[in-house]
């Protein structure tokens, strides 16, 4: 898989990951992640309706926290016109990109990881939970601040299958 210049692991980010990060306004968590550096194509940016979200997204990428980029690529086109019959227009490209550039994706969608598993293997999706828990472990949250977000979270009908982060780690 890819790196990024910095040696972070290149991921492009499905809006289901950014939204929920967005929700709870800790893009942060994305944007300046020890261990991957976070992409996403334009159709994952267009998929950002609510003002302020759109407001914080175009601040991390104004920052440089967030790149974004497009799908151009006449084999990401053509897998991106295949994925889009049974996937949203976001998780296509995001997946399209992954699939094409070796990245590794980042998505909370049942159907997109079914997807990235039979066309991508094992170990190449990260999702939400997985990202606060690696937040956890690189020092960067606390578990009562993890446990906090994933509260919020399932406020905003986000549900994790576990209790606490405290479980996980």
């Amino acid at each position: 898989m890819q790196r990024a210049a910095d040696g972070r692991l290149l991921v492009v980010c499905d809006a289901c990951v950014l939204i929920n990060f967005l929700l709870v306004g800790r893009p942060d968590l994305l944007t300046a992640n020890k261990h991957y550096r976070f992409i996403m194509t334009e159709h994952v940016s267009a998929e950002v309706t609510d003002l302020a979200q759109a407001e914080q997204l175009q601040s991390c990428v104004v920052s440089g926290g967030l790149e974004t980029t497009a799908v151009t690529d006449l084999e990401e086109l053509a897998l991106f016109a295949e994925l889009t019959r049974v996937l949203g227009s976001g998780e296509a490209a995001a997946i399209a990109v992954a699939f094409h550039r070796d990245l590794a994706i980042a998505t909370d969608d049942r159907r997109s990881l079914a997807e990235v598993q039979r066309r991508l293997g094992p170990g190449r999706a990260l999702t939400t939970p997985g990202i606060l828990l690696g937040s956890v472990r690189a020092g960067t949250l606390t578990v009562e601040e993890a446990d906090d977000i994933k509260a919020e979270l399932e406020r905003q009908r986000f549900r994790m299958s576990f209790s606490s982060f405290a479980d996980l780690t």
